[in-house]
Formats: structure tokens, C-alpha cells, sequence
């Protein structure tokens, strides 16, 4: 393994064994800010599903896209 391989990736390059890889737990990464992180990603792809859902449902009704597009905006994102 070269030096310089070794200085890009200093995690693997600590690792040694087997046993030193299966034991490797990412404690400090911040378990709680991992599963916070992931939160907030589902709950903006669900607020996006039900935006689309419903412009979907107003084109369908008729609405005109720009129409659809301004109502569904203030409704799902206007409150930030």
C-alpha cells in the first residue's frame, strides 16, 4: 500500500485486521444527528410526494398550471 493512498483514506489505513474492520463502530459520527438528518430527508420527500400529489390533482380538475403551481406553493411551502 503506497504512502500516499494511505494518507487519503487515514480510516482504512488504521485498520490493520479482520477483526479491527468487524469491530469498527462509528460512535462518534453522532447516531442522533444521523437519524435527525434522516428525519428531515422524509419529511421533505413526503411534503414534496403530497405537493405533487396535489397539483396533480388540481391540473387534473382543470386548474391551470400556473394556477396549480401558485396555490400549491402558498399551501406546502409558503409558511417558511
Amino acid at each position: 500500500m503506497s504512502i500516499a493512498f494511505q494518507k487519503r483514506n487515514p480510516i482504512m489505513a488504521t485498520i490493520r485486521s479482520l477483526q479491527g474492520a468487524l469491530d469498527f463502530e462509528p460512535r462518534s459520527l453522532g447516531v442522533r444527528r444521523f437519524f435527525k438528518n434522516v428525519t428531515v430527508y422524509l419529511n421533505a420527500i413526503s411534503e414534496g410526494a403530497a405537493a405533487a400529489h396535489e397539483y396533480a390533482t388540481l391540473t387534473r380538475r382543470g386548474t391551470s398550471h400556473d394556477d396549480a403551481v401558485e396555490q400549491v406553493f402558498e399551501e406546502h411551502f409558503g409558511r417558511r
